[in-house]
């Protein structure tokens, strides 16, 4: 998938592609840090991912937000820097 994107002209559909990813990374890291979820818990104790991803999402979506556009940025400006050394 990668080498179709880099091979692509259009570079928005890479930014798009890699901004997906880093958004599903950022939530993932938000899931594991401050509700303390594992991958584990949705087999075990998927009661609990459900109140887990509701509080995230309805209740306390300001702080979510902010976390996920912050670490999506990060990864972000990552992946540029990563694409910049590469060429070097």
């Amino acid at each position: 998938m990668r080498y179709a994107l880099i091979k692509n002209p259009g570079w928005w559909i890479s930014v798009v592609y890699y901004g997906g990813l880093s958004a599903i990374s950022a939530f993932g890291i938000y899931l594991g840090r401050y509700l303390r979820l594992n991958s584990w818990h949705v087999l075990t104790e998927p009661i609990r991912v459900v109140e887990a991803l509701n509080h995230a999402l309805v209740t306390d979506h300001g702080f979510t937000l902010k976390f996920l556009i912050l670490f999506t940025c990060l990864e972000m400006m990552l992946f540029g820097v990563y694409a910049m050394l590469k060429k070097l």
